[in-house]
C-alpha cells in the first residue's frame, strides 16, 4: 500500500510546483487587461470632472473622452502619469477658464500627488471625498470662488500633504469637529498636528474669524510657511507661536486682521524667520527688542498699528549691508567679484521673494518700478535685500495696470510695454527682474559695448540671439559667465536661464508672476526631474531656455519629492 501511495504523492508535488510556478509567473507579468481597466476607471473619473464644469477649454472637450482612454497618459491635456505610464499623478488645470464645481469623482484618482485648480472661477462646495487622496502632496485651489463649507472635509487624514493653498476664496460655514480644518467663524479648535508632512499652510483672504490657533495644534515638525493674513482674526498673537522655532519657520503672515495686544517677545525665538508681516491690525505696546536677534529677516511690515515709539531703529538698520549686487557682480571698472554659482542662484531667489511679497502680499499691491542690480543690496552673508522704493507705486485695488505721466526706471531694465504705452503693472517688475537674472547668469551689464561692436544690442537681445543660434533645447553654455569655469550644475543653469527668458517675454501676459518665478527658482535646486509638464500638462523635454513656462515637476523618486523643498516663500498667490 505504501508503494501505491508514493506515485500519487509525487504527482501531487509536481502539480503543486507547477501551480506555484504559474502563480509566480502571473504575479511578475503585467496584465494588459488590468492596465486597460485601470486607465478606463481613471478616464471615467476625469470625464466626470469635466462634466461638472460649466465652461472649459475646447482641448478638454476634444481629448477627455472615454473612447480615448488608451491615450490617457499621452495625449490628455493637463494630465501626467507616473514613469510606468499607468497612473495619473498630476492634474494641473490652473488658469483654464473653468467655471462650475469640482466633482467628487476626483477621489477616484487615488494615485494623485499634485492637484491644482488655481486661477479659475470654480464655486460651490469642495467634495469631502478629497480627503481620500492619501498620496496627495500639493493641493492648490487658490483664486477661485469656492463658497461652501469644509465642515465634512477631514484634511488631517491627508498625511502626505505638503502644500495646502486656499488663498482668495469665500469659504465659510459652521464650526466643524476638532481635528478637521475649519474655514469659518473660528480656528480656535484647529488641529493639524497629525499632518506630519505639511510645509505650507496658506489661508489668506478668506472669511476666517475668532482667535488664532495655538501653535501646538499646527504641524510643528514641518511647517515652513504660515499665512493667515486677510481674514478677520481677533484677539492676541499666541505666545506659543515662538515654539515654531523647532520647525525653522521661514514666513509668518498675520496682516490685515483684527489682532490686538502686543507682539509676544517669544517671536524672537524664530531664528530662521525671514518674512514677518503684522500690518493692518490694532497691535499696541512696544515692539519687543527680542526681534533684533532675528538676523535672517528680509522683510518686516508693521504699518498701521499703534506701537509706542513707532518701529524701533534696529528693524531698519542697514549698516550691515555691504553694497549692491551690481557693485559686487560688475565692480566700478567693469570687473567685479567672481560670485559662486550657488550664491548667484540664492541671491536671485531671495530678490524674487522680496518682489513677490510686494506684488502678492501687500494690499494694495506695490510696484517697485526700478528693479535693477544696483537696487538689490547684499549683506555680509551675501544675502539679498530689495531696496530703493523711491519710484514705487501702489496698484489700485482691482486695477490691471496704471498709466504713468513719464517713464521711470533704469535703461536696460524697462519693459517694452512700459516704454511704449507708459502703462505699468506687476509684469513690468517681472521683466526688470528677468534682466537682473540674466545679469547673474552672464556676468554682463544690461547695456554696453561689450554686447556688440556697435552697442546696438541690450542684454535681452544678446542672450536671445545666442540662445536662438544654438537651437531649441540648449543655449546656456553660450551665455554663461566664463568666470564661473566649469563648476556649474547644468540643470540649475538651464533652469535659471529658462526662468530669465520667461520673465523677459515681449508680451507681458506671457511672463510669469513673481510667485511663479520664486517657485521655479526653488525648483532649480531640486534633482533634475524625470518628467516636465508644460502649462497644459503635456510632457516636454528638459526646459529649453526660451520655451513655454514650466508649471510642475513630477519626480519618480518618492523620497526626493517628499523632502525636496516646498512652495513656501510668497507661495499660493
Amino acid at each position: 500500500m505504501a508503494a501505491s501511495v508514493l506515485p500519487l504523492l509525487a504527482l501531487v508535488l509536481v502539480l503543486l510546483c507547477r501551480l506555484d510556478h504559474l502563480a509566480v509567473a502571473t504575479a511578475s507579468s503585467p496584465d494588459p487587461d488590468s492596465d486597460s481597466h485601470w486607465r478606463q476607471r481613471q478616464a471615467a473619473a476625469l470625464v466626470a470632472i469635466k462634466g461638472s464644469f460649466t465652461s472649459s477649454p475646447p482641448a478638454l472637450h476634444a481629448s477627455w473622452t472615454l473612447a480615448n482612454h488608451a491615450g490617457l497618459c499621452r495625449s490628455w491635456p493637463a494630465v501626467a502619469c507616473d514613469a510606468r505610464g499607468g497612473t495619473v499623478v498630476s492634474l494641473d488645470l490652473s488658469a483654464h477658464n473653468l467655471s462650475g464645481a469640482l466633482s467628487p469623482a476626483v477621489a477616484n484618482l487615488t494615485g494623485l500627488r499634485f492637484l491644482s485648480l488655481s486661477n479659475n472661477a470654480l464655486a460651490g462646495d469642495l467634495p469631502p471625498a478629497l480627503a481620500a487622496l492619501r498620496d496627495l502632496r500639493h493641493l492648490n485651489l487658490s483664486n477661485n470662488q469656492f463658497n461652501g463649507t469644509l465642515q465634512r472635509l477631514d484634511l488631517s487624514a491627508m498625511a502626505a500633504l505638503q502644500v495646502l493653498d486656499l488663498y482668495d476664496n469665500d469659504l465659510a460655514g459652521p464650526l466643524p469637529d476638532a481635528g478637521k480644518l475649519p474655514f469659518n467663524g473660528t480656528l480656535q479648535r484647529l488641529d493639524l498636528s497629525a499632518m506630519a508632512a505639511l510645509q505650507v499652510l496658506d489661508l489668506y483672504d478668506n472669511d476666517l474669524a475668532g482667535p488664532l490657533p495655538d501653535a501646538g495644534k499646527l504641524p510643528v515638525k514641518t511647517l515652513v510657511h504660515l499665512d493667515l493674513g486677510g481674514n478677520f482674526f481677533s484677539g492676541t498673537i499666541p505666545r506659543s507661536f515662538g515654539s515654531l522655532e523647532a520647525v525653522q519657520l521661514d514666513t509668518l503672515y498675520l496682516q490685515t486682521n483684527q489682532l490686538n495686544g502686543t507682539i509676544p517677545p517669544e517671536l524672537g525665538n524664530l531664528t530662521a524667520l525671514r518674512f514677518l508681516d503684522v500690518s493692518n491690525n490694532a497691535l499696541t505696546g512696544e515692539v519687543p527688542p527680542q526681534l533684533a536677534a532675528l538676523r535672517e529677516l528680509r522683510l518686516v511690515n508693521m504699518f498701521i498699528n499703534r506701537f509706542r515709539g513707532g518701529v524701533p531703529e534696529f528693524l531698519g538698520d542697514l549698516e550691515h549691508l555691504q553694497g549692491s549686487l551690481g557693485d559686487v557682480l560688475h565692480g566700478e571698472g567693469g570687473e567685479g567679484n567672481v560670485m559662486a554659482w550657488a550664491t548667484r542662484l540664492r541671491v536671485a531667489t531671495e530678490a524674487a521673494m522680496g518682489l513677490c511679497y510686494l506684488h502678492h502680499d501687500c494690499s494694495p499691491a506695490i510696484l517697485h518700478r526700478d528693479v535693477k542690480s544696483n537696487n538689490i543690496l547684499l549683506d555680509q552673508g551675501m544675502e539679498a535685500h530689495v531696496a530703493d522704493f523711491g519710484l514705487a507705486k501702489y496698484l489700485r485695488h482691482g486695477a490691471a495696470s496704471e498709466c504713468m505721466s513719464a517713464i521711470a526706471g533704469s535703461y536696460g531694465y524697462i519693459a517694452p510695454e512700459y516704454a511704449y504705452t507708459l502703462k505699468v503693472d506687476e509684469k513690468s517688475d517681472v521683466y526688470s527682474f528677468g534682466v537682473v537674472l540674466l545679469e547673474l547668469i552672464t556676468g554682463h551689464r544690461p547695456v554696453g559695448p561689450h554686447l556688440g561692436e556697435d552697442g546696438s544690442l541690450d542684454l535681452v537681445q544678446w542672450v536671445r540671439a545666442r540662445v536662438d543660434a544654438v537651437g531649441h533645447g540648449g543655449g546656456v553654455e553660450a551665455v554663461l559667465d566664463p568666470r564661473l569655469g566649469g563648476d556649474v550644475p547644468a540643470w540649475e543653469a538651464a533652469q535659471a536661464l529658462f526662468v530669465g527668458m520667461l520673465c523677459v517675454q515681449e508680451q507681458s501676459v506671457e511672463r510669469p508672476t513673481m510667485r511663479e518665478v520664486v517657485h521655479m527658482l526653488q525648483q532649480a535646486k531640486l534633482p533634475p526631474p524625470s518628467l516636465v509638464l508644460d502649462p497644459r500638462g503635456r510632457a516636454m523635454p528638459m526646459p529649453p531656455a526660451a520655451a513655454a513656462a514650466r508649471v510642475h515637476v513630477v519626480h519618480d523618486d518618492e523620497e526626493a519629492a517628499a523632502g525636496g523643498g516646498s512652495d513656501s516663500e510668497c507661495e499660493g498667490r
